[in-house]
């Protein structure tokens, strides 16, 4: 069953944190702007499985407050969603200058 994973990092820079994760998974990200998600993001094209990666700051327009609320001390996020490689992944982040923290793991929320 693939897994959905949620990693904060303490970096602001999204470009800075979009190529870091890039060298260590050897994905590729798009930067896109979305007014809905805060602006500018980056996103990969969906690979086996639909695995695709999500990196964004922790800000809801909307509200004007974090977009994971029981996370706020975040200011950039990085959604791994299907996943069956959520251990490897976790590891090759772990290898970065000032590693994200892990912040939550599931299936799929309906």
């Amino acid at each position: 069953m693939p897994t959905f994973d949620l990693y904060g990092f303490a970096e602001t820079d999204l470009s800075a944190v979009s190529q870091a994760v890039e060298s260590v998974l050897g994905v590729e990200f798009a930067r896109r702007d979305n007014p809905h998600m805060g602006g500018e993001f980056f996103a990969t094209r969906p690979g086996p499985g639909n695995e695709h990666f999500v990196l964004r700051r922790n800000h809801d327009p909307g509200t004007d407050g974090p977009a994971e609320g029981d996370f706020p001390k975040y200011p950039t996020l990085l959604y791994v969603n299907c996943t069956h490689r959520s251990e490897e992944v976790r590891a090759r982040l772990q290898s970065l200058d000032g590693p994200p923290e892990h912040l939550r793991q599931g299936p799929l929320r309906r």
